[in-house]
């Protein structure tokens, strides 16, 4: 709206906007802006606003639907299957890494075990499930890691992910970036990666602050 421009118009709306959704509870107010709209930028930066890392292309199939805000979307996986070529090598690569990040062995089948976050609860189905090996051990083939693929793990603190790195180097695995922030993603974005024993690219992650995140 050029009229409006440099008579506070854009600064009042945002406040507003502000108000509109910390009353209705919103976690956080996402904006698209032009590429190289410097104006709009620096009103933005004045109010508080970070830039995101990455571009937004969006379409939406189900306009009714909630969208959760932030960078973080909800939760979709059920499990990740990992092809494995030494079941007994990869599950003691695993039990030792996973275990900073409280995932542990929760069931061992023919061929196949899988790992779940640990709960008080032993009957608790909700949540993630990582399994390693193969699905018919008699259909056993050399497993290839694919390119482009890695897994990313959730830590509940940034010394997990240090603890992960650790223990994965310790247990067989080949470091592939030491335990460090990656602002590129988002400024509190703290992970660590490593190759596990059949060259899968594993990742953990803390999306905290260290002082809420633990030392």
């Amino acid at each position: 709206m050029p009229p409006k421009r440099e008579d506070g118009f854009g600064t009042a709306l945002l406040a507003r906007a502000r108000e509109v959704a910390v009353g209705l509870g919103c976690n956080a107010i996402e904006l698209e802006v032009d590429a190289g709209h410097r104006r709009a930028e620096r009103l933005y930066r004045r109010a508080g606003f970070q830039p995101l890392p990455r571009s937004r292309w969006s379409l939406d199939l189900q306009p009714s639907r909630a969208i959760s805000p932030g960078h973080r979307p909800p939760a979709s996986l059920d499990h990740i299957s990992l092809g494995v070529n030494d079941l007994a090598r990869a599950k003691a690569f695993y039990d030792a890494a996973l275990a900073p990040l409280g995932l542990v062995p929760h069931l061992q089948i023919p061929g196949e075990v899988a790992y779940r976050q640990f709960h008080e609860e032993p009957n608790l189905v909700e949540g993630f499930a990582l399994y390693i090996g193969f699905e018919d051990p008699a259909m056993k083939r050399k497993v290839v890691p694919s390119a482009g693929f890695h897994l990313a793990l959730r830590a509940p603190t940034r010394q997990a992910v240090r603890r992960f790195h650790q223990a994965a180097l310790a247990a067989g695995g080949r470091d592939l970036a030491a335990p460090g922030l990656r602002p590129n993603y988002h400024p509190n974005y703290y992970a660590a990666f490593v190759l596990d024993p059949d060259g899968h690219h594993v990742e953990a992650v803390c999306h905290g602050p260290e002082s809420e995140s633990g030392a």
